[in-house]
């Protein structure tokens, strides 16, 4: 407007004009302060990145008009798509890390599971690690790259996109079903007396069979809605879950029954069987004349007792990002006040969570028995009962195998 200000008007005809300052006050461009970042983040899709916005600094503003504009600084900080620096180097330690024990662990443990006989712990130990295992393998490699090397940069197309979200729905569905089963499986051996209700193998099978089957399904909406797309800040492509805005009440109501079947209700259960586990073992007493003795197993048992309640916290504390993230976002209660690096930075690190639950899965099994059958069924020659005293010593909390092999041994020994 400044060539509005070099024409020279007479004195007859500038009160034909419009005085200058009506003209600024009708033509007034200014946004308000309160909705500038809704509508930087809403109007600036299908135009050129914002983050290119460093001509504006070189327009000349008046000392009038300056007041009326959004304050600069406000836009660059609501528009900034730099990482920081932290960031990259805790997700690359935190993946490599992931993939050099969980990887390298779930695959000799996989390996020894095909070389014992078919008991049920074995079916649902194997079933949870190869679920790990596919995560950790197929997508630590995707996620460090898109999270370490080039953040928030992906180059493997819509295909791998998709392929990637629904198989980390898939995997981590299963996971936290089976982590249910076992600890339900493990406080039904400490705390019950009776087999009733006990797993056998084929309802181990069939439990398993159904826990891929539920998750395979109830997972294709992740499917269907997640691809790569341009994002309009930074030029690159990003792997997200797009629902149309038709469908944001069917968004709403997935994304919530997933938040319930997935976590809220294995997570709660899981708990409840930890603390039932954590009464029985504090109140237990042991048969033993010896303070000393009866002592330092007391304290044994209570220390892999409170260590497994521990790991069932953590497990869930890092899955539920995942799962409360998206209903969050469904019914708009992520804040449009974020930066954009604020937004993608959170992402990150919920999707780093993510790969951490595989690191406490592997704690579940702290207190289980890694002895082969043959060697716990075998008796002493000597004549002295060296299982009672291993059960004492080192057992101190007996796995579910080990509670059903005693009570199936008392069944089929002849009665005198």
């Amino acid at each position: 407007m400044e060539n509005v200000t070099n024409v020279s008007l007479s004195s007859k005809s500038s009160e034909d004009y419009a005085d200058l300052d009506d003209i600024y006050s009708a033509t007034d461009v200014s946004v308000p302060r309160a909705s500038k970042v809704g509508m930087l983040l809403v109007h600036t899709t299908p135009m050129r990145p914002i983050g290119r916005m460093e001509n504006v600094t070189n327009v000349s503003l008046s000392s009038k008009s300056s007041e009326d504009y959004a304050d600069l600084d406000d836009i660059y900080a609501a528009t900034d798509v730099s990482v920081p620096r932290t960031f990259q180097v805790g997700t690359a330690v935190v993946y490599t890390m992931v993939l050099l024990v969980c990887g390298t662990n779930n695959a000799y443990r996989l390996a020894r599971a095909f070389c014992r006989p078919p008991r049920k712990r074995h079916i649902l130990e194997a079933n949870l690690r190869l679920a790990d295992f596919l995560l950790v393998v197929f997508g630590v490699p995707l996620m460090f790259q898109y999270h370490a090397v080039t953040p928030f940069g992906w180059f493997w197309g819509s295909a791998v996109c998709t392929a990637y979200t629904y198989g980390k729905a898939v995997l981590q569905g299963v996971a936290s079903h089976l982590f249910l089963v076992l600890e339900i499986d493990r406080c039904q051996a400490i705390c019950c007396s009776t087999r009733t209700y006990r797993l056998s193998t084929p309802r181990a099978c069939l439990v398993c069979l159904v826990t891929w089957l539920f998750s395979i399904v109830v997972s294709l909406p992740s499917a269907l809605y997640s691809y790569s797309v341009k994002d309009s800040f930074t030029d690159n492509e990003l792997c997200l879950t797009v629902w149309p805005a038709e469908a944001l009440s069917s968004y709403q109501i997935y994304s919530t029954a997933m938040l319930l079947t997935q976590c809220a209700a294995p997570c709660l259960l899981s708990l409840a069987c930890s603390l039932l586990v954590l009464k029985k073992i504090w109140s237990r007493r042991f048969p033993t004349c010896q303070p000393a003795v009866r002592g330092k197993m007391s304290r044994k048992s209570k220390t892999k007792a409170t260590i497994l309640l521990c790991v069932v916290l953590f497990f869930f504390a890092c899955i539920t990002p995942s799962y409360l993230l998206p209903t969050l976002a469904s019914f708009n209660a992520v804040s449009y006040d974020w930066s954009h690096k604020k937004l993608l930075t959170t992402v990150g690190v919920v999707e780093a969570l993510a790969f951490v639950r595989c690191l406490f899965s592997m704690g579940f099994f702290v207190g289980q028995t890694n002895q082969s059958p043959l060697r716990n069924n075998t008796l002493n020659t000597s004549g002295k009962d060296e299982g009672a005293t291993n059960h004492k010593t080192k057992k101190l909390i007996p796995s579910s195998e080990d509670v059903g092999n005693g009570q199936e041994r008392l069944q089929a020994s002849p009665t005198s």
